[in-house]
């Protein structure tokens, strides 16, 4: 099984958590996944997360998880 994960970040901010740590907590939430999987993982700003909620779910407010 292969698990390829890509986790972006689009604003900086130190309470943030570090991108080692997102990808221990997204391995351990796939390791029983049967097939081979990609994730990506996008952490964005205010601005961006309303833009991405209006395109996605057509709803003019940031959100905290687009899936």
């Amino acid at each position: 099984m292969t698990i390829a994960i890509d986790v972006q970040f689009a604003v900086q901010s130190s309470q943030l958590p570090d991108r080692h740590s997102i990808f221990k907590w997204a391995r351990k939430a796939l390791e029983d996944h049967p097939r081979n999987t990609g994730l990506s993982i996008r952490i964005v700003g205010e601005d961006e997360g309303i833009e991405l909620n209006r395109r996605w779910r057509q709803i003019n407010a940031p959100t905290n998880v687009l899936s």
